[in-house]
C-alpha cells in the first residue's frame, strides 16, 4: 500500500463529518441487458443542521436517489443524483490500451448550513506493464501523486513515489516482495513516515481460505506508531473480515451468499477507548 493511496483516502473523506448518527437505504436496481442499469433508492439518515445558538440540531432526512450505469467495450459511465438537488456525481472509466486505463470522477454536494455547494473532482491514470507499473493521481487541484514501481527480480520490486496535498509534499521510496502465498511492502517518505505491510495466506483448501494481514506505521516527528492486525476468512459462501488496531478499535465485516440471487451482510465498528459502537446490516436480492 502506498502513501499515495493513504492520502487519497484522506482526500476522499475530508468532507465527512460526525453529523450522521444512523439511517438506512432501500433501493431497486433494474438492468437493461449487460450495458445499461438503473437504480432508485431511498436514503434515510440523521443529519446535524446548524442552529442560531451555535449547537447543531439532529434532523431526520429522507432523500430519493437515482443512478444510471452504462458499460461499453472500452469505457463505462456512472451518474447518480438526489432528486431534491442536494448532490450529484458522475464517473467515467476508460481503457486507452491493454496496459493504460483511467478514471475520472466529479461530485457536487450541498455544503453544511445550506451555504452553497462543495465541488470536488479526481482523475486517475494507471499503467501496468509486464515488469513495471506507474500511477498518476490528481484531485480537486489540491492533491496529486505519482508512483513508479519496477521489478528487479521475479519476487522483488523497487520504486519511488511523490505526492502533494495542500501545502504539504513528500518524496518516498518503496519496496515490495511477493511470492505465491505472501506479500510484504515497505515505504519510507521524506515527511518522516515509515509504513510496513505484510499479508500471508495461512490456509487454502478448496473453498476454505484464511489470510493474515498486518500493518505498521511510524511517524518520526511525533514519535508515534500505529499498528493493526486482521485476517480474512472465506468458507464457501461466507466471508468474514476482522481487524484490531492499536487505537483500540475492533471492526468486522461478514457477508453470506444465501443463494445466487440473495446475499446478506453485517458490519460493525467498536472503539474501546471512546466506547463508541456502530453497526449495519444489508440484504441484496436479485430477480432471476
Amino acid at each position: 500500500m502506498s502513501l499515495i493511496f493513504m492520502f487519497e483516502d484522506l482526500w476522499r473523506r475530508r468532507d465527512a463529518t460526525a453529523s450522521h448518527r444512523g439511517g438506512g437505504r432501500v433501493g431497486v436496481d433494474k438492468s437493461r441487458g449487460v450495458k445499461y442499469s438503473f437504480d432508485v433508492g431511498l436514503l434515510d439518515e440523521y443529519t446535524a443542521l446548524p442552529a442560531w445558538y451555535g449547537a447543531g440540531v439532529l434532523c431526520r432526512t429522507n432523500v430519493l436517489e437515482a443512478r444510471i450505469k452504462a458499460v461499453g467495450v472500452k469505457c463505462a459511465a456512472d451518474c447518480s443524483f438526489a432528486l431534491d438537488g442536494t448532490s450529484t456525481s458522475a464517473a467515467i472509466e476508460f481503457d486507452v490500451s491493454d496496459a493504460v486505463s483511467g478514471r475520472w470522477e466529479s461530485a457536487e454536494k450541498l455544503g453544511a448550513g445550506l451555504r452553497g455547494f462543495d465541488r470536488k473532482w479526481k482523475f486517475d491514470l494507471d499503467y501496468e506493464g509486464s515488469d513495471s507499473e506507474a500511477h498518476l493521481k490528481l484531485g480537486d487541484g489540491r492533491f496529486g501523486g505519482v508512483k513508479y514501481l519496477r521489478s528487479v527480480t521475479k519476487a522483488l520490486s523497487l520504486g519511488a513515489d511523490a505526492f502533494w496535498l495542500a501545502e504539504q509534499s513528500s518524496v518516498g521510496f518503496a519496496a515490495r516482495y511477493a511470492d505465491k502465498r505472501s506479500v510484504a511492502t515497505a515505504q519510507l517518505a521524506s515527511v518522516g513516515l515509515v509504513f510496513l505491510t505484510y499479508t500471508k495466506v495461512l490456509v487454502r483448501r478448496n473453498k476454505y481460505q484464511v489470510m493474515l494481514a498486518n500493518e505498521f506505521m511510524w511517524n518520526w516527528h511525533t514519535r508515534k506508531a500505529h499498528m493493526s492486525f486482521g485476517f480474512d476468512l472465506v468458507d464457501g459462501e461466507t466471508r468474514g473480515r476482522y481487524r484490531v488496531d492499536s487505537a483500540g478499535t475492533a471492526s468486522w465485516f461478514c457477508e453470506r451468499h444465501v443463494s445466487a440471487a440473495c446475499s446478506s451482510w453485517v458490519t460493525g465498528d467498536f472503539n474501546l477507548a471512546n466506547r463508541n459502537f456502530k453497526c449495519g446490516v444489508g440484504i441484496t436480492a436479485r430477480a432471476m
